[in-house]
C-alpha cells in the first residue's frame, strides 16, 4: 500500500508559508502525491502536480498576475484551479469549463500548509474544519513531517 493511500483522510504537512513565494509555487510530494502550492488573490491554493494540458509538472513554473503559470506552454490556471489562457490565446469556452487543476482542501495554520490528500469533491464542509484543527491541536503534538522535497 502506497502512504498516499494511507493518509488520504487525514491532514497532512506539506510545507511551511515561507516556502511559498508571490513569485514561486512550492511543488512537494505526499507519499505517491505530488502536489503544487501557490497563493492567488490572498487564497492558498493546493492541486494535484500535473497540467490539464498535457502533464507536465509545475515543477520550475511561475507566478503570474496571481496565475499559476505552466512551465511547459505556458497555460495559466486561477486561484479556483481554472483555465484562464494559454500561450495561443484563449479557448473557446465550452472548452475552458473542462480545463482544471484537480484541487485539494488545504489551511495555513500557525505557519504550516496542511493539505487533505482527497480531492475536494470529497471533502467535509468547511463549517466542519474548525472543529477538525481543535480536536487536532488538544490530541497531538506534530514534531515531525514524511513528506519529501522534490
Amino acid at each position: 500500500m502506497h502512504l498516499h493511500h494511507a493518509v488520504a483522510d487525514h491532514w497532512a504537512f506539506l510545507g511551511h508559508d515561507g516556502e511559498i513565494s508571490s513569485t514561486a509555487p512550492l511543488v512537494r510530494a505526499i507519499g505517491s502525491l505530488v502536489l503544487v502550492a501557490f497563493r492567488s488573490h490572498g487564497r492558498l491554493v493546493v492541486a494535484k502536480d500535473d497540467c490539464p494540458h498535457q502533464g507536465a509538472s509545475f515543477a520550475g513554473s511561475r507566478i503570474v498576475d496571481e496565475c499559476l503559470v505552466c512551465p511547459f506552454h505556458g497555460w495559466t490556471f486561477d486561484q479556483e484551479g481554472c483555465y484562464v489562457q494559454g500561450f495561443r490565446g484563449n479557448m473557446p469556452e465550452p472548452v475552458r469549463q473542462t480545463l482544471r487543476l484537480e484541487r485539494y482542501p488545504a489551511r495555513s495554520r500557525d505557519g504550516r500548509i496542511w493539505v487533505m490528500p482527497t480531492p475536494t469533491s470529497k471533502f467535509p464542509p468547511d463549517t466542519l474544519i474548525p472543529a477538525i484543527f481543535s480536536w487536532y491541536a488538544a490530541a497531538c503534538q506534530w514534531r515531525v513531517s514524511i513528506t519529501v522535497a522534490i
